[in-house]
């Protein structure tokens, strides 16, 4: 899927994998072929996309943008998730590790959209885990500058997980249009507790191969 413009997003599905290697091929042929295409034309999907992992585990992850998380409990959606999931589908998911799956709703900036501020070559993304209310009030200042003096920032977004984790989990998702290593980072700015990053994975675009 190409990359969306629109901003008006505020939930994200942000889902991660990762496949054993006798299953990979399949895997992307599930995912290209059926499960994202499904999801594309479901409305309020704003837009489908993954991302291959550079630093961090899980191997694979895919973001949908939504204009809002009850876009997830529309019929049309539930039609083809859950107990309604494919046959290829429900042969598939249970052979992936590293399953993640969190429904997530934006905190900051507030409506933008993935590729909002153009084409990303590297996404960053940071899980915060078991933050109290103190923390989490000052969390968009505390990222703020520690994406801002990386080099090649488009735009970095909050989410807090509102189902698929624990409460309290929050998602920071960074989009760089030039390469960046996640030891680019100053963590020290955050000033969060000691545990509280769980995730830290650097991805780029996973793009189909054409037969």
């Amino acid at each position: 899927m190409s990359e969306t413009r629109s901003s008006d997003a505020t939930g994200l599905l942000i889902v991660f994998v990762d496949p054993p290697n006798r299953e990979e091929d399949e895997l992307h042929l599930w995912y290209d072929v059926e499960h994202l295409p499904e999801r594309a034309a479901v409305e309020g999907f704003l837009s489908v996309q993954r991302y291959v992992c550079l630093e961090g585990w899980p191997r694979y992850m895919a973001l949908y943008d939504l204009t809002a998380l009850d876009v997830l409990d529309s019929p049309a959606y539930r039609a083809i998730a859950g107990a309604n999931f494919s046959p290829w589908s429900k042969r598939i998911i249970p052979l992936v590790r590293g399953w993640t799956r969190a429904e997530a709703e934006q905190i900051h900036p507030g409506k933008a959209a993935t590729g909002a501020a153009g084409p990303a070559l590297r996404v960053a993304v940071v899980r915060v885990r078991g933050l109290d209310a103190e923390h989490l009030d000052r969390l968009a200042d505390a990222f703020d500058p520690m994406f801002r003096d990386m080099r090649g920032l488009l735009q970095y977004r909050l989410f807090a997980a509102k189902a698929g984790g624990e409460p309290g989990d929050v998602y920071a998702v960074a989009e760089f249009a030039h390469p960046v290593a996640l030891g680019d980072l100053d963590w020290t700015r955050l000033k969060l507790p000691s545990g509280a990053v769980d995730v830290a994975n650097l991805y780029t675009r996973y793009w189909r191969k054409e037969d």
